[in-house]
């Protein structure tokens, strides 16, 4: 176990330790301390009575009630956009009846202490303020906090009984991944990506794996969209499903009229699909029905249509392109983006932007996209290539020439994320930044007002940043800060 295991570790054997066995949210036991805090309702900021350094947004269901043990979800969002988590998820909390908690603290790419605190404020502040089930405590992750969401899991049998991992996989590579799967484990996984999410190959290479060690009961969902917190729809499926779980593992009585309505809904999404003509479609979600109700529900329909459809030639065509398609981003990661980033460590300066883009096929991934009429799944791994480049030459390679103190090196690996957005407001922020520490103010003050058509841009951004003290003084830099809104807009997503 490493030390920021045994960290969260022992603050989660404390909290079991002194509490009851604990019971599903519905059943008596001892009451715990009443909150003050309103139900039904987002109270939007928090300060963690136990770590006054820690926030984070609160949603108790309407029929919350101290004298019961309930369910806890804990969101982790990379960025600690606590709302934009809470909001995907307050409808299932409601319904399912959830505390959740969504920290404004936890963060991706940095180190993983932040997320260490955060956890533990909100692990303590579940035992010490509201009446928590200490056997039921569901980490939600999403990027970064997706891979850590698992190693917490691992480090925390007995009280986390489910994952909810979205648009990233495991925090481990290669055997080590495989030889902790190939473990049993204590909890269950639920993950997403969208079909635009550069991370949408490795959830599903991940869900083949769990097919094939069958330890860990799983299911996975796609969503059109990009990376991304996955729509409310598919959160409150993944609570639903923990539900589920959790009357086959025997952590909450089996409700069977609840069953029979979720399995009736189930299978008729699987006979529309199958109806429309989709039966690719319409097999998954038989063989995710047969596979989730076995044991609670006769499933031998669904189990049927599954061995019907697997024949099927549309679905065995359908199942290779997939694979095709999957196999298809690994080599363009492997063969045309990995060798243009290990040459910018080999280079004094990075290439020319023309060469780059000759060099990463971007105008031919371009044309790929545009052509989803006549092939949707080709337009969507070509997204998928170009997200790739675009997280990267918008946010990781320039983080780390601006580090270095070469603004000259970040505009140049920006132009190529512009190239592929180039209306995003962050990455017409970022250029602003290299070109004021460069002292070309017209092209910062262009780059701003770009930034501003995307509608983010906050007379904030502009006076937290270092990068514009050059120019802080400059006519045009003081004239555009004057029409931006003084503050924040509402959290959006990345």
């Amino acid at each position: 176990m490493t030390m920021v295991g045994r960290r969260v570790a022992a603050m989660i054997v404390a909290l079991g330790a002194s509490m009851a066995t604990g019971s599903w949210s519905g059943a008596q036991s001892a009451p715990a301390p009443r909150s003050s805090f309103p139900v039904g309702t987002v109270v939007p900021k928090v300060t963690s009575p136990s770590d006054s350094s820690q926030h984070y947004a609160l949603y108790l269901p309407a029929h919350y009630d101290a004298t019961q043990r309930w369910p806890a979800l804990l969101l982790l969002d990379p960025r600690g956009r606590a709302l934009v988590a809470m909001q995907r998820f307050q409808a299932a909390a409601e319904r399912d009846g959830y505390i959740v908690l969504s920290s404004y603290n936890t963060v991706s790419d940095s180190t993983e202490e932040p997320n260490v605190h955060a956890l533990n404020a909100m692990l303590s502040d579940l035992q010490n303020n509201f009446s928590t089930d200490t056997r039921r405590m569901y980490l939600a992750g999403f990027s970064g906090t997706a891979r850590l969401a698992w190693a917490y899991a691992y480090e925390l049998p007995g009280h986390v009984p489910g994952v909810l991992g979205f648009a990233a996989g495991l925090p481990w590579r290669g055997v080590e991944a495989y030889a902790r799967l190939k473990q049993p484990a204590s909890f269950v996984y639920f993950g997403a990506a969208g079909t635009g999410d550069f991370n949408y190959d490795e959830i599903r290479a991940l869900g083949q794996t769990l097919d094939s060690v069958t330890t860990i009961p799983h299911r996975l969902e796609y969503f059109e969209g990009p990376h991304s917190w996955p729509p409310p729809d598919i959160c409150g499926d993944a609570v639903d499903w923990m539900e589920l779980q959790a009357m086959t593992h025997g952590l909450r009585p089996r409700n069977d009229p609840l069953v029979a309505a979720w399995i009736t809904h189930r299978l008729a999404l699987a006979l529309a699909a199958e109806d429309s003509g989709d039966a690719y479609q319409a097999y998954l979600r038989y063989r995710d029905v047969r596979d989730d109700f076995r044991g609670l529900h006769d499933v031998t329909f669904a189990i049927s249509r599954v061995v019907a459809l697997k024949q099927l030639p549309a679905v065995r065509d359908r199942r290779k392109r997939e694979l095709d398609l999957q196999a298809a981003f690994e080599n363009y990661s492997n063969d045309k983006f990995r060798p243009y980033y290990l040459a910018l460590h080999d280079s004094k300066h990075p290439p020319a932007l023309g060469s780059a883009l000759h060099d990463l096929d971007i105008a031919e991934l371009q044309r790929q996209q545009r052509d989803s009429v006549r092939d949707r799944l080709g337009a969507q791994a070509a997204r998928r290539m170009l997200a790739l480049v675009s997280v990267n030459t918008a946010f990781y390679i320039p983080r780390q020439y601006f580090t270095a103190h070469d603004p000259a090196g970040a505009l140049a690996v920006l132009a190529i994320a512009h190239e592929i957005q180039p209306a995003s407001s962050y990455v017409c922020f970022e250029q602003a930044k290299a070109y004021a520490e460069l002292g070309q103010t017209a092209n910062a003050v262009g780059s701003l007002q770009c930034a501003k058509a995307g509608g983010t841009l906050t007379a904030v951004d502009l006076r937290d940043e270092h990068a514009f003290d050059r120019i802080r003084s400059d006519p045009t830099f003081t004239s555009l800060a004057a029409t931006l809104p003084a503050t924040n807009p509402p959290d959006g997503d990345d």
